[in-house]
C-alpha cells in the first residue's frame, strides 16, 4: 500500500513539474513576443519622426499603433516578470527563501496576485466581448478593429493566472523557481 502511495505521489510531482515547466515556457514565449513588440514600436516611432519632421507628411497611425503595442507589452510581459520575481515590490517583500516563513510569504503573494489576475481576466474578457459584439473600431485612419489590441488584456491576465498557479505548485512541491534563480545569477535586481 505504501508503495502505491509513493508511486501516486511521484506521478503527481511529475505532473506538477510538467505544468510548471509548460507555464514558464509559455511565459517566456510571450515575454519574447513583448520584446518584439517593443522593437516594433521603436521602428514605428522612428518612421513616424522621419515622415513628420523630414518629409513633412502627417502620420497619425503609428502613434496609435505604438500605444496599442505598449498596452500589449504590459499585459503579455507580466507573467514572465512575475515568474522571475522581477517586480520591485514583489522582490522586496518576497525573497526566494526556502524557509517555512519565506514559503508562506511567497504563497500569500501568489494567492493575492492570482485573485487580481482572475479579476483582470474576467474584466478583459468582458471588454473583448463588448468590442467584438459592438464592432468597436479605432478612430485613426486604419480603422482597426479594437478587439485586436484588446486581446492582450484577457490573454495576458489569463497567462498570469497560470503563472500564479505554477508558483503555488512550485511552493507546494518545494521546487525552486528556475527563472528567478537565473535572473538573480545574471545580476538582475530583485
Amino acid at each position: 500500500a505504501s508503495q502505491s502511495r509513493f508511486a501516486g505521489a511521484s506521478h503527481n510531482a511529475t505532473v506538477m513539474n510538467a505544468f510548471i515547466r509548460s507555464v514558464t515556457a509559455l511565459s517566456r514565449f510571450f515575454a519574447g513576443l513583448a520584446a518584439a513588440m517593443v522593437a516594433t514600436s521603436l521602428v514605428l516611432v522612428c518612421q513616424m519622426a522621419v515622415m513628420e519632421y523630414v518629409m513633412d507628411v502627417p502620420a497619425p497611425w503609428p502613434s496609435e499603433l505604438v500605444s496599442y503595442l505598449m498596452m500589449g507589452v504590459a499585459f503579455l510581459g507580466t507573467p514572465y516578470v512575475f515568474a522571475t520575481g522581477g517586480h520591485v515590490a514583489i522582490g522586496l517583500y518576497v525573497r526566494r527563501s526556502v524557509t517555512p516563513a519565506g514559503r508562506i510569504r511567497r504563497a500569500a503573494v501568489a494567492a493575492v496576485s492570482l485573485a487580481f489576475a482572475a479579476a483582470f481576466t474576467v474584466m478583459g474578457s468582458l471588454l473583448m466581448a463588448a468590442s467584438v459584439g459592438e464592432n468597436w473600431r479605432a478612430d485613426d485612419p486604419t480603422w482597426m478593429a479594437l478587439w485586436i489590441p484588446y486581446l492582450s488584456f484577457p490573454l495576458g491576465a489569463a497567462l498570469l493566472v497560470l503563472q500564479c498557479l505554477a508558483e503555488l505548485a512550485a511552493i507546494a512541491t518545494g521546487r525552486k523557481n528556475d527563472d528567478a534563480d537565473a535572473a538573480e545569477m545574471a545580476g538582475f535586481p530583485d
